[in-house]
Formats: structure tokens, sequence, C-alpha cells
């Protein structure tokens, strides 16, 4: 073996050796060996925010190989409700290490609006600001500092936007939207009255029952039909058009039956009346959610015919606008033209005057005598399958519990003889 060689193990073998000692020397360290080891649990410097709970993290301390951490006093006044660095100190024995909490206000302020995220102001009417609720972490009341903008123009019909921002006196900043769309006030639509050369007898709606699937023509003239714009009847498809007439009963299953609809994914068309729309909001806004048609049976069910004279026009035209003002109002969606006549009584007077508001009128090619409590599961099911026809209006009303019972015998019956389901307002999409 060489000198050189054996120069160079040596000098390899003081390496480790040294290495080994200044190891040992570190543990000895770590355990408290040269006097009491303090070491953090968790960070030397933290941030919280204000208001935030503060969590003692506490040390790890070691002397003469013992674990004394239980033994280490802590000094701390920390307060979550000042901004600025706070300290909390670690002593056992003589020594001593301190943690410096930082408190800090970085978090926007939480806004929320009153009222609905999108509102709908009538043209000519006036827009209410509803404003907002703050809320912020520093418990700084900001109500004071909130900056409102808009430039809302309720004459013009339009889609305009509220703008809401707030600071806190950390500079942190927040701002929300409301969307305010300016629409065509229905209330507004007025008649010119010049009614009286048209016949005003009353009638009252009635149709052939359909047998082996037949569509058959409607019991009123078909080219006043057409002139008015009125229709009884879908296109010639295996289509079926459920609707629904609430007149303001105070026996309904009208909910029962939208969960049966629901649960098959099937939309039907409601004719309801304005006050059962208002006491009613929420559930409104349900049905329109889901798919279904909130549409017109006028204010307070009244036979129309009655009030298609000169003196009766603007009554007749009240009964219609405010009711889909308020189907509006309580929606917040536009609602579609259409119309039904309170108890199918009308005149060709009436169904003029309807068709000059711009409203197209909505009769039925089935119904049955299914007004009261006392129709059977079987015998609805029965009416309603036996003149199923392409295209098929049906009249229904909600109070009846055996239109309850049945319907989801005869939805399931219908799919499959191929038939689907629909709401009057897509015939008017086709036209």
């Amino acid at each position: 073996m060489s000198k050189k060689f054996k120069t160079g193990l040596y000098s390899i073998l003081c390496v480790i050796l040294l290495i080994f000692v200044l190891l040992f020397l570190l543990f000895l360290k770590c355990q408290g060996f040269f006097g009491v080891q303090l070491k953090f649990n968790g960070s030397k410097q933290i941030q919280i925010e204000i208001h935030e709970p503060y969590q003692e993290e506490g040390i790890h301390a070691r002397w003469k190989f013992e674990d004394v951490s239980d033994q280490v006093q802590i000094f701390s006044s920390i307060d979550t409700s000042k901004l600025g660095k706070q300290e909390v100190s670690y002593q056992f024995m003589q020594e001593k290490i301190t943690r410096i909490v930082d408190v800090v206000d970085t978090t926007a302020p939480h806004i929320s609006l009153i009222g609905q995220e999108k509102v709908i102001v009538f043209q000519n009417e006036e827009y209410t600001e509803e404003g907002i609720n703050v809320a912020d972490n520093s418990l700084e009341d900001l109500q004071g500092k909130i900056n409102i903008s808009q430039n809302i123009n309720t004459h013009i019909i339009g889609q305009y936007e509220v703008l809401y921002e707030v600071s806190d006196s950390s500079g942190n900043r927040a701002e929300l939207k409301r969307a305010v769309w300016v629409v065509k006030n229905p209330a507004l639509e007025k008649l010119f009255y010049h009614y009286d050369d048209i016949d005003n007898t009353l009638q009252s709606w009635w149709f052939h029952k359909a047998k082996d699937h037949e569509r058959k023509p409607p019991s009123f003239d078909p080219e006043l039909m057409e002139k008015y714009n009125a229709i009884y009847l879908g296109n010639d498809e295996k289509v079926i058009y459920l609707t629904y007439d609430e007149g303001g009963s105070d026996i309904t299953y009208i909910k029962e039956i939208t969960d049966i609809l629901n649960h098959h994914d099937i939309q039907a068309t409601y004719f309801l009346t304005r006050n059962y729309i208002k006491n009613e909001a929420e559930f409104m806004r349900e049905l329109v959610n889901q798919g279904h048609v909130v549409a017109n049976h006028t204010r307070n069910h009244y036979s129309m015919r009655d009030y298609a004279t000169e003196s009766g026009a603007s009554a007749f035209v009240s009964e219609i606008t405010d009711t889909q003002k308020t189907i509006y109002e309580v929606t917040q969606q536009e609602p579609p033209m259409i119309f039904r006549f309170p108890k199918g009584e009308y005149s060709e007077r009436a169904l003029a005057m309807v068709h000059d508001l711009g409203y197209q009128t909505v009769f039925w090619s089935h119904a049955y005598h299914d007004y009261g409590e006392d129709v059977s599961k079987e015998e609805a099911y029965n009416n309603l399958i036996t003149h199923l026809h392409p295209g098929a209006i049906y009249l229904l009303h909600p109070s009846n519990k055996g239109n309850l019972d049945s319907l989801n015998d005869f939805i399931e019956e219908a799919i499959k003889q191929n038939y689907r389901f629909d709401v009057i307002s897509s015939l008017q999409n086709e036209k």
C-alpha cells in the first residue's frame, strides 16, 4: 500500500469522524444537553385576519434529553380586534423566544342584495331602490359608505344595471350588480271601443268528442276562429296539451298534479286568475322555472261577454291586462299572450276585443264534467284516454281528485301510444 494512498484514506476517515462528532453534538444540543432547546410549532411569524380566533400552536422544548414543553410559560395578549403586529413569548428557565402575530384585514366586505337579482319595472312606473346589506369582518359599519350608480330611465324600455360599490377602511373593495328591466306595461293597454256592430250573443264553448283518435271540427265557425286567431286544437301530430283552469276554488290539487307532471318531465299550461297568482307567488315562480306556462284567466273569473259593451269596455280590458301584469310581476318572466275565457263563455264581440288587445284565445278539444270531487279515478282515466286524439287540447280542473289520481296512469298510457306533451305557447312560436 503506497504512502499516498494511506494519506488519502486517513484524510477520509478524519472527515467521516468529524462529521460524526458534529452530528452527535447537534443531537446533544437538540436534546438540551448544552442548555434549553426551544422550537416553534408552526411558523415564527403568522398572519391572521381581524376578528378571527387566534389558535395557540405552542412550542416544543427539551432540556437534558427530556421533553419539558408542558413547563413552558406563555406570555400572550393577542387581541384580534386590533390591526398590527403583536407578540407571543415562550420561556423556560432563562431561555426565551418570541412569535410575531400580524393581525391584518385583507378580506373584502360581503354584500348581498335586498330583493331580487333581476327587477321588472313597468314602463312609466317608478323604480324603487331596495339597496344592499353589507357585512365586514372588521365589524365596521359600512352602510353609509355604499356607492350606488345607475342610469335607469323608466320611460324607455330596455335593460339597465345598478352597480353597488363599498370599501372598508383597509381599502378592501366589493361590488355587486342588479339587473333592472324596464318592460312594456300590460296595464297601459287601451282599447278604442267600436264593436257595437259585432254580435254579442252569449256562447258557451262546446265540442264534438273525438272517437277512434279523430280530430273533430270546432263548434264555432272555423272562419271566425281563424279571423280572431282563436284555437281549440293543436297540429295534426301525436301531441297533447294539458291545460288546467284555476278560478280560485277552495279545494285544489294543483300542486300534487304538478308534482306528477314534474316527475315525468312534462310541462302543462295553467290558466289562472289574478288573486290565485298573487296569493301563490312562490308556487308561480316554481312553475315557470320548471318549464310550465302561467297564463291569463282574467282577474275575477267573470263572464267576459257581459263586459263586451261600451260602458263595460274598461272593465273588460282591466280583467285581462291587470292579470297579465301580475303574472309578469310575480314570475319575473314575460308571459305569453294567450287567454282563456272563464267558464268557456264568450261572444263574437268578446273574441274580437280579446284579439285586438293582442291575445290569442285558447279553447279546447276535450273536457268533461270534472268540476267537483265526485269523479272517480276510473271515470277520469276513461274520459282522458278514450278521446285521445292528435293535437288534443285538454281542459282539466285541479279541484277534481279523479284527475289527480288518474294522471300518472294516463301519462304512461299516452306515452305508450307514442304521444308527447307540450305547452300551448309552443303553438304561438310555430305561427
